[in-house]
């Protein structure tokens, strides 16, 4: 078959004695212009490699077939590699496991659950190609009605944007169809920080806990949580009273998990 591929109009009747399916072989075809449906066919570059016979049906006029072939083949020309059976939940288990070799454990553990919990059991059974901004719609009102709050559904939306864009720059899709998808606004409260005398008042009342000093050095450094519980005695220097934020102590399911900073962050002690 041409790379360019072909138009031809089919139907779904049956041999009386064989039940056989006519297909292009039925005789109203030839007298019924508006019998069957059309079909294109085309060689595409399949994931491995290979070239596959690809065969839409169910358009209504020729000129539809024709403008569906015309865009199956202006992927092709872009390199696009085709497989109609990968579905949308087969692509994110396959994209997951490429995070897992190159993202924070902490970071795998959010997509992971985003994934599995909240985009498969909607878009699990769309072909991967097939997948539009309608459905991406879809499921940003399903959680909405479901009662998630703005900021989960923006990150759960972050997560499918960032695995169809890896599907894109991989060539395997030519766009990515959570794009430009609409999301909810998220109204942020203004932040109320303590007063001086607010804080002194904590760190009194904290100072005989076993966390006190820790509150204190994160009141001190301006330290995040993770910071401050990462922190060895040897990443501090009480002579030059600076410490160095060298790692994090991150929480996966339960299971503390320390991840390493690229540039270590110094911070100074105050007086």
């Amino acid at each position: 078959m041409s790379s360019q591929g072909r138009v031809y109009r089919r139907c779904g009747c049956r041999d009386d004695e064989t039940g056989r399916q006519l297909g292009q072989g039925c005789p109203q075809l030839k007298s019924n212009s508006r019998h069957g449906t059309w079909t294109y066919a085309v060689d595409v570059p399949n994931v491995d490699g290979r070239r596959t016979t690809r065969r839409r049906g169910g358009h209504r006029t020729k000129a539809a077939a024709l403008r569906e072939l015309e865009a199956q083949t202006g992927r092709s020309r872009a390199g696009i590699k085709s497989d109609d059976r990968e579905t949308v939940a087969a692509f994110l288990t396959r994209w997951l496991e490429v995070k897992a070799r190159e993202a924070k454990p902490s970071t795998v553990r959010t997509y992971r659950d985003h994934v599995e919990r909240l985009i498969i059991p909607e878009l699990s059974h769309l072909p991967l190609e097939r997948l539009r901004a309608e459905d991406v719609e879809r499921l940003i009102t399903k959680m909405i009605e479901a009662g998630r709050g703005v900021v989960t559904v923006r990150r759960v939306h972050a997560t499918l944007r960032s695995a169809l864009g890896y599907a894109v720059k991989t060539r395997r899709l030519d766009r990515n169809a959570a794009a430009n998808v609409p999301l909810p606004t998220v109204r942020r409260p203004e932040v109320q920080p303590w007063s001086a005398a607010e804080l002194a008042q904590f760190l009194r009342h904290s100072s005989m806990d076993r966390l006190g000093p820790v509150y204190e050095v994160i009141a001190a450094c301006g330290l995040r949580r993770g910071e401050a519980l990462g922190l060895r005695w040897v990443d501090v220097d009480l002579t030059r009273r600076v410490l160095h934020v060298r790692q994090i102590l991150t929480d996966l399911g339960g299971v503390s998990s320390l991840a390493h900073r690229r540039r270590p962050r110094p911070s100074h002690l105050s007086r």
